[in-house]
């Protein structure tokens, strides 16, 4: 069986690809280096791949791979990848969520720092303003019992509620498929339902057909009156009418990792949204950060080599991402 591995290896990567080698010396291992995914010789090394470990796959690289079984992404999303032409190919798909901690960790931080107001505090003091009167204006507000909402009840959302007990007991999870009902979450497949009662609503949900402009024009009144945090994708909210909403303060104020404009290079500037977030005072930016921790990167990287391990040893596919899903 040949394994083929197109991700950056660091050192610990590369540790753990020569461990793994020793483990079981039977496969036969094959590295390609980022420089060289686009030469004539990879195209011949993907034909003969049965394992691939990689966060990207083409169309035509999906015809190439003549053998291709299964296909590793060393983490969660997989909105990006052409999920209808793996599924016809019947190549299976196994993502990690080994940045689920770190991931909600984040979430909560920047829900800190929205309901805190540390950037713009931050940013006044900065001009010698301290705003110390007892006026509505220069006041923050506490998570102390606040109604949490979380769509996509998952594994990034079931730490995010894991984060936030201490602060209030008061929890509503959107969630596709409840198998049952826990004691300290009131779990609904039913949008309006999660979120009608909440103050503060997370959204961990990933890009599918049915996420896409979840909050539409229509739908972003559900949110009148509500902080987000969104650590899902961009495109859960319609770029225009979040930007109104927000801007029009109907939404009181978002945190928003996730973007709808991306730079091609490390060294591109590039603004997130072709609407002027940047410029509203009640909304938090984070430059997708939420798993570019060292932590979230060793951990995607165990939960990878976990999943690859166990394939090779029993043929079991852990984290299987269904592709009529999108997740």
């Amino acid at each position: 069986m040949n394994i083929l591995f197109r991700h950056p290896l660091n050192e610990n990567w590369q540790k753990e690809l020569e461990q793994l080698k020793a483990e079981m010396s039977e496969f036969n291992y094959q590295y390609v280096k980022e420089e060289k995914w686009s030469e004539e010789g990879f195209n011949e090394k993907m034909k003969h791949a049965d394992v691939l470990v990689s966060g990207r796959i083409t169309d035509k690289e999906i015809e190439l791979a003549e053998k291709l079984k299964i296909l590793f992404v060393p983490f969660a999303g997989v909105n990006s990848l052409p999920l209808k032409q793996l599924k016809d190919k019947n190549i299976k798909i196994s993502n990690a969520h080994g940045n689920a901690f770190i991931t909600a960790e984040r979430s909560i931080a920047l829900a800190f720092s929205l309901l805190g107001k540390l950037v713009f505090y931050h940013n006044e003091l900065s001009k010698g303003k301290w705003y110390r009167t007892h006026n509505s204006d220069d006041l923050w507000e506490s998570m102390q019992n606040k109604k949490v909402s979380i769509l996509g009840y998952g594994s990034i959302g079931k730490k995010i509620h894991q984060f936030l007990k201490p602060f209030t007991n008061s929890f509503t999870g959107l969630k596709n498929n409840i198998q049952q009902q826990t004691e300290d979450i009131q779990l609904t497949n039913n949008l309006e339902e999660a979120i009608s009662e909440s103050e503060i609503v997370f959204c961990c949900l990933p890009l599918t057909n049915q996420t896409k402009h979840l909050f539409n024009a229509k739908n972003m009144k559900l949110l009148s009156g509500k902080y987000v945090i969104n650590v899902g994708r961009g495109d859960v909210f319609e770029e225009e009418a979040f930007f109104k909403a927000l801007e029009s303060e109907d939404i009181k104020g978002a945190a928003i990792d996730v973007w709808y404009q991306y730079p091609k290079s490390n060294d591109e500037v590039c603004l997130p949204s072709k609407f002027a977030f940047h410029d509203l005072k009640n909304v938090v930016m984070s430059p997708h950060k939420a798993a570019h921790s060292k932590q979230a990167i060793d951990d995607n990287r165990k939960t990878t080599f976990l999943n690859v391990r166990e394939y090779l040893k029993s043929g079991k596919i852990l984290n299987e991402v269904k592709p009529e899903a999108g997740y």
